[in-house]
């Protein structure tokens, strides 16, 4: 759990932190379309590091290095937001001044502006292929983009409050959304009609993730919790209770037997998906609200740990990089040494995680249409509202998943288009 790297650079509050693809891309983009000398670990993939801060601009970080390679300049307001296309070729600010940017990673992440938002736009996300970009903004609707061409092709509404995040399920079947109207709803990429409203939050919804394999979804919420969701059935499997403030950020890792969640209670929490038992608590690691975190496995730390590196944004203005060891069956935090930053303040120094439990268990885009008639969306509520059965209550299995005939149904669409 010893904190690999502490970036300082930022004059304002993080608000994001996300790594570019596995593969290197990014990196490798990001020097081609530079002068830059090659070093003597050019060869090796490495992934950079995306940050977004309420200093109104936006950073690129080596993640081995921890070097400061961009700053993203030209948003007129907060920077709440950050991602990277999955081919590494295009990232995405969003910010409090109603509009979205594209950068261009190859040509020195020049950029491209996309208005059409009436608010603050929160939220991004980027189909599978790379082609096509969603943004969630607060005036409640969801808009689609074409990547390439800058231009507006579609929108999903149906929200009732702000939309605070919108995500693909990775084959680019469906879309997440997750709003302050206390729901998630899921939505056809294939048709951009509704089909499942997921409710059960008491609170403003704040993200939502897909798993690697498009079959679950987590949700963090400003009621301290993060649920679990079957995202064919729209059944809630499990409740992470514990932080003792608002969830901010939640993450599947690619096993899916790990959630991974950021908090306002100045903690970042590894709990277990299968039980909902709180596995690892990173206390005293920031001086303020822990506002997002990512996983990766590039740039991991020599000690050859499974699971990659851990990044947690913090409001303190810091970004720590952890070393995550899980080992064969055990998922323990080691720290890569022993020596404590002094210096450190919030950015985590050798500060060791609590461990909580001592259990060793550890697409292209074909069409983009919009739901003009509203008939989807009002059967997902009706079928949203009506009661469960005893099957259907949260955390058990009913012995036919209801979605999983429609899921399929989808995605046999997309694969004819």
């Amino acid at each position: 759990g010893g904190c690999l790297s502490t970036v300082a650079g930022h004059t304002a509050q993080l608000n994001a932190a996300v790594f570019s693809g596995s593969d290197g891309k990014a990196f490798a983009l990001l020097k081609a379309g530079t002068s830059a000398q090659p070093d003597a670990q050019s060869a090796l993939p490495r992934a950079l590091v995306l940050t977004a801060s309420d200093d109104c601009s936006a950073k690129v970080w080596d993640s081995s290095t921890g070097v400061c390679l961009k700053t993203l300049q030209g948003h007129k307001s907060r920077v709440v937001f950050a991602a990277f296309s999955s081919n590494g070729a295009w990232a995405v600010t969003t910010s409090s001044d109603a509009t979205a940017k594209l950068w261009d990673v190859q040509h020195d992440f020049r950029p491209r502006t996309l208005r059409g938002h009436a608010a603050r736009v929160g939220s991004a996300a980027f189909s599978p292929d790379g082609t096509r970009l969603l943004t969630a903004s607060d005036d409640g609707n969801i808009l689609c983009w074409s990547v390439e061409a800058g231009r507006r092709l579609g929108e999903l509404t149906g929200h009732t409050d702000a939309v605070n995040s919108v995500v693909f399920s990775p084959d680019g079947v469906l879309i997440a959304s997750a709003s302050c109207d206390h729901v998630v709803r899921v939505w056809s990429n294939i048709s951009g009609q509704c089909i499942g409203v997921l409710r059960g939050h008491e609170h403003f919804v704040k993200a939502a993730a897909f798993s690697a394999d498009g079959a679950s979804l987590v949700s963090a919420s400003n009621d301290r919790t993060a649920r679990l969701w079957c995202a064919e059935s729209g059944i809630c499997r499990c409740t992470f209770t514990g932080h003792e403030s608002s969830v901010t950020a939640a993450v599947l890792c690619t096993s899916g037997q790990i959630v991974l969640t950021a908090s306002n209670d100045r903690t970042a929490r590894l709990w277990s998906a299968d039980t909902g038992e709180c596995k690892y608590i990173f206390r005293d690691a920031f001086d303020g609200w822990v506002q997002a975190v990512s996983l990766s496995r590039v740039g991991a730390c020599s000690c050859g740990c499974a699971l990659g590196v851990l990044a947690a944004a913090g409001h303190d203005k810091t970004l720590g990089l952890w070393c995550a060891e899980t080992g064969s069956s055990r998922g323990v935090f080691k720290p890569p040494c022993a020596e404590a930053d002094a210096e450190g303040g919030g950015g985590g120094g050798g500060d060791q995680p609590e461990r909580v439990d001592d259990d060793s268990s550890a697409s292209p885009v074909a069409r983009f249409r919009l739901d003009s008639d509203g008939q989807a969306a009002a059967q997902a509520e009706a079928e949203a509202q009506a009661e469960p059965t005893e099957t259907q209550q949260e955390g058990k299995q009913p012995n036919q998943q209801p979605g999983q005939s429609r899921l399929a149904a989808l995605r046999r669409e997309r694969e004819a288009s």
